[in-house]
């Protein structure tokens, strides 16, 4: 029983002893935790000290120091939290301020934002110390505060670039002047003094902050060019001292003059006696003038020598009074009369009989000039309105010129057109239709209206001449036909020459085809001189003799293959030695009929066997002419190789042609008698 007390004790100690330790635990795990609050750590102490004592061994040491450590922990931890709250609140603090310094100064503001920039980056050591990062809202606004500032800078940089760049293009626009002053044979001293003045205000200008390139070398490129300006304004400005001088004396004389006039104006009145106020104040008008020329004295005696002579200028105006008041009515009366010549011209201004009208405004313009000065405060208005009316009607007159120029031009293009189609057709040999469209083109030609007098003659004389050339040609026509085809057989003729006297050895390509169509071509026999034909026969039988000889190969096959020519001319003697043999005779003239008697003597025949029922030409067989006729114009087809059988060949062809012809000839005289 003891024991089992025993071991129920020792039971019921372990038992409290793991409760103990699962409460200890527990409230470690609990501090452990990342989000302990701070009071929570008095209660957790309070807790820990209120649990029932232990026994001290290790497994109360190991609870008391992990409970210690997540005190500790929880301390820490704590701090922690605030010092990167107050951090991070201080980043925000700095951030709105940065993202605020838009409205400073520029200077204030790049100033403000360094120190702004050193406090962040203290600030945020301290959230890098604990692993943390700054709150990205703040990094954002300070990215943009950032962002602002450059900006401001880069535009106050480029502003200060382009007032430099505008400085320099000062000095460079000085420099031009300078220069050109310095080349110029003459200058006046006001363009001197200027661009000396204007350099100078240039150069005492603070240098910009930014000197772009080429800032120095404008500046020295100036200072030397007003070097060369330097002595020309000097001696400019000595000339103008000299100048002022003599206008001095000038205006002495001027001033004794004027002063002398109204002496003797006053010794006039003083006597009683009358004076030329019209010469006197044509001559205060002259000497106003002068003066007016004279006007540039010494600055130090210009106001003096002013006052000496409008003092007598003022009397003699004073004298002439009378005089001015009859001149004023006498311009009343050019008033009324300008104002009149007003009315005149505005009636006039919408005219359109432009002749007339415009000999009226000359005369009218002519009648202002003489009418004489009027009232200077409406010599400007009436002008102005005499003037409007005129050019109203001078304008109308222009347009309506202007007008017509457009239609004239546009009748001179359409003519013009004309012409080009006419000439187009000069050459034509469709002779019908080309005459139809000429026609049709001197239709449309009276249809056209006028243009420009000294354009008019040469339009029609270009138009005639090309219908004239047409239809001389027309009335020529079939000359012309023949001209044509003659021209273009020798041309035929002359490439076949071409084709045949290629140079080189190589063989032109398509030959025999080309040679060949051309052959065909010439076959067809044009209206033309018998002789110029037979000339050109020979020149195309020489030709293609030429050709085969030189290529032999690119006519195998065809009636210009040289073996093939060589049978024929073969079978053509046969026949002309058969023919000899057993010649009968003629029913006709032996004498060698030309292709044309050959062929109305056909015609005629076949129209007799047809007409007449009479035998045919192939009851009766050909005549022994026709047959000869046949050979020879066959043998004339040929192209005869030059080698020693073909002209075997050709001489044996003429013996029996010829021994054919003369025993033809002998029967029939035999016959005869």
């Amino acid at each position: 029983t003891a024991a089992r007390e025993a071991e129920a004790a020792a039971a019921a100690r372990a038992e409290e002893r793991a409760r103990a330790l699962a409460a200890r635990e527990a409230i470690c795990a609990r501090l452990e935790r990342t989000d302990v609050r701070p009071e929570s750590i008095d209660e957790a102490r309070a807790e820990w000290d209120a649990l029932p004592a232990m026994a001290e061994d290790g497994d109360e040491r190991a609870a008391r120091d992990r409970f210690e450590r997540a005190i500790a922990l929880s301390i820490k931890r704590h701090e922690q939290r605030d010092a990167a709250a107050a951090a991070e609140q201080t980043l925000r603090a700095i951030a709105a301020e940065a993202a605020s310094l838009s409205g400073n100064t520029l200077d204030e503001a790049v100033s403000r934002w360094r120190s702004l920039k050193r406090r962040w980056k203290e600030t945020e050591q301290t959230l890098t110390n604990l692993a943390m990062d700054p709150p990205a809202d703040a990094v954002e606004q300070l990215r943009g505060a950032d962002a602002a500032i450059a900006e401001r800078e880069g535009e106050a940089r480029e502003q200060k670039l382009k007032v430099a760049a505008e400085h320099v293009a000062r000095l460079d626009r000085l420099s031009d002047r300078a220069e050109r002053i310095a080349k110029a044979d003459a200058i006046t001293l006001r363009e001197g003094d200027r661009l000396m003045r204007d350099a100078k205000t240039a150069l005492d200008e603070r240098a910009p902050e930014v000197k772009p390139d080429g800032y120095d070398a404008a500046v020295a490129r100036l200072r030397g060019l007003l070097e060369q300006v330097g002595p020309k304004v000097r001696e400019l400005r000595e000339l103008d001292d000299w100048r002022r001088f003599a206008n001095a004396q000038v205006q002495e004389d001027l001033i004794r003059r004027a002063e002398a006039l109204s002496a003797e104006l006053e010794a006039d009145a003083a006597a009683g006696k009358a004076s030329d106020l019209g010469k006197a104040a044509a001559t205060l008008r002259d000497l106003q003038a002068k003066w007016k020329n004279a006007a540039e004295a010494p600055r130090d005696r210009a106001q003096e020598l002013w006052h000496r002579f409008r003092t007598p200028v003022d009397a003699v105006r004073g004298r002439c009074s009378e005089f001015f008041a009859k001149q004023a009515g006498e311009r009343v009366a050019n008033l009324q009369k300008k104002q009149e010549l007003c009315e005149r011209a505005e009636a006039l201004a919408e005219s359109t009989d432009w002749v007339q009208t415009a000999e009226a405004f000359r005369a009218l313009q002519a009648e202002w000039q003489a009418a004489g000065p009027i009232p200077p405060r409406d010599a400007r208005m009436l002008w102005d309105r005499f003037r409007k009316a005129s050019d109203r009607f001078f304008t109308r007159r222009r347009d309506d010129l202007a007008s017509r120029k457009s239609v004239w031009a546009e009748n001179l293009a359409r003519k013009e057109a004309l012409c080009e189609r006419a000439e187009a057709l000069a050459e034509s040999t469709d002779w019908d239709a080309a005459a139809s469209e000429l026609k049709r083109l001197q239709a449309d030609w009276k249809t056209i209206g006028p243009v420009r007098k000294s354009r008019s003659e040469a339009i029609w004389k270009r138009f005639r001449a090309a219908a004239d050339r047409f239809f001389e040609r027309y009335h020529n026509r079939h000359q012309v036909m023949l001209e044509q085809k003659s021209a273009d057989r020798e041309a035929m003729v002359a490439e076949v020459e071409a084709l045949a006297s290629s140079e080189g050895d190589a063989q032109p390509e398509n030959l025999g085809a080309r040679l060949q169509e051309l052959r065909a071509k010439l076959r067809v026999p044009p209206p033309l001189n018998r002789s110029e034909i037979d000339a050109q026969n020979a020149r195309v039988a020489a030709a293609l003799a030429r050709a085969v000889e030189r290529w032999p190969s690119a006519f195998q096959g065809s009636d210009l293959d040289p073996e093939a020519a060589l049978k024929r001319m073969e079978k053509l003697c046969v026949k002309a030695e058969a023919l000899a043999e057993n010649a009968e005779p003629s029913e006709e003239t032996p004498r060698e009929l030309s292709q044309a008697e050959a062929l109305a003597a056909k015609l005629r025949q076949a129209l007799a066997a047809n007409t007449f029922g009479g035998r045919g030409a192939e009851e009766r067989g050909p005549s022994l002419q026709d047959q000869l006729r046949e050979l020879q114009t066959a043998w004339q087809r040929l192209v005869i190789p030059h080698t020693d059988g073909a002209k075997a060949l050709e001489d044996r062809f003429k013996q029996a042609m010829t021994a054919a012809r003369d025993k033809s000839r002998g029967r029939k005289e035999l016959t005869r008698a």
